[in-house]
């Protein structure tokens, strides 16, 4: 079977990782959403999270203004060390921080021109 042309196809396989032969996931990010709402993202080790929503059904209720918790914003997780997510390790990494900001609204960014996410870019 051919694959279509008038799409972006950007998905991988990942049977190596679900069966344990491979250990190496093929994707650079890992995007987190809740809801259209991008969330978080993942990268190599690191897990990188702009902002804290504490009320989240249906819609985060504190989104743009912030709540308590947001004051420690952002937070930034070796998930390698800390699967857990115990330590915030934001003021040990400003390089990975700046990285993961880059990441992040670059991608936000690129959902906002094509929320479908699969059209492609006419040259």
């Amino acid at each position: 079977m051919e694959l279509p042309n008038d799409r972006v196809i950007d998905g991988k396989d990942i049977s190596g990782l679900l069966t344990g032969v491979e250990k190496e996931s093929p994707h650079d990010v890992f995007y987190f959403y809740h809801n259209e709402s991008l969330e978080a993202i993942r990268a190599g080790r690191w897990k990188f999270i702009p902002r804290i929503h504490t009320y989240v059904w249906p819609m985060p209720l504190d989104k743009f203004w912030g709540s308590a918790g947001s004051a420690q914003a952002p937070w930034l997780y070796d998930v390698e060390s800390d699967p857990q997510e115990s330590y915030n390790l934001k003021d040990n990494h400003p390089d990975v921080i700046e990285e993961m900001k880059r990441k992040f609204h670059e991608w936000e960014s690129q959902m906002k021109e094509n929320r479908e996410g699969w059209k492609l870019n006419k040259v």
